[in-house]
């Protein structure tokens, strides 16, 4: 089975430039995140939303 390069280096980028980005905001991130789900909102630690 013949793999395009390019197609594997932006698979790859795909799933990696998003948990970089996660890496670097979560010092500026409060405790708590505001999850909202219907009409209640309930509040999650920082480290679940990785």
């Amino acid at each position: 089975m013949k793999f395009n390069k390019r197609i594997i280096i932006l698979d790859i980028l795909i799933l990696i430039v998003p948990i970089i980005i996660i890496i670097l905001l979560m010092p500026i991130l409060p405790d708590k995140i505001s999850i909202h789900r219907g009409l209640t909102n309930r509040y999650s630690d920082k480290k679940y939303f990785f």
